[in-house]
């Protein structure tokens, strides 16, 4: 397996692995390792591509959408034309055993992994909140309550009782 490069791309995918593509040692790599952390004993491997390669990139960005790993800018040499720097290369990762480089991305096919309905979750966490906040409140209240009344009722034993000085 090839050595992790200056300047390589480190992008975690959604199941735990890290994918490291690029780099530069003396010139710039098209290498795309993996980096299994889905196990208790991590596992480097060096992915199978089945399309061909893009240009080697060095410096560049990568997003990820849905099982697209999507690579833009950075440079493949220490000359790059200006055009070259804007190409756009996309991954799919769906099959961890077979990646492939694709042409053509439609982003309306990407569906997202959970439906996006109102979190019930959220709802809960809230009527919780209220919960123990209205209970912490009426706790307050009612000790003050019991405060009061027991200073109130220690004040009118004491006014009861008369104290005469006593003569000799």
């Amino acid at each position: 397996m090839s050595n992790i490069l200056n300047c390589s791309l480190n992008y975690i995918a959604q199941d735990g692995r890290i994918i490291v593509y690029g780099g530069i040692d003396d010139t710039a790599a098209d290498d795309l390792v993996i980096l299994d952390t889905s196990q208790a004993n991590f596992t480097w491997s060096i992915a199978n591509v089945s399309t061909k390669s893009p240009l080697s990139r060095t410096y560049h960005t990568a997003t990820l959408v849905g099982h697209y790993m999507i690579v833009i800018f950075g440079k493949n040499n220490e000359f790059i034309s200006p055009t070259t720097q804007n190409e756009v290369f996309i991954l799919d990762t769906s099959d961890k055993s077979n990646y492939k480089w694709i042409s053509k991305f439609d982003p309306n096919l990407i569906l997202p992994t959970s439906p996006t309905t109102p979190d019930q979750n959220l709802s809960t966490r809230n009527r919780n909140l209220v919960i123990i906040i209205l209970s912490i409140v009426l706790a307050l209240i009612g000790a003050s309550f019991l405060i009061y009344f027991y200073r109130k009722r220690r004040l009118l034993r004491t006014d009861m009782f008369v104290h005469f000085p006593q003569i000799n």
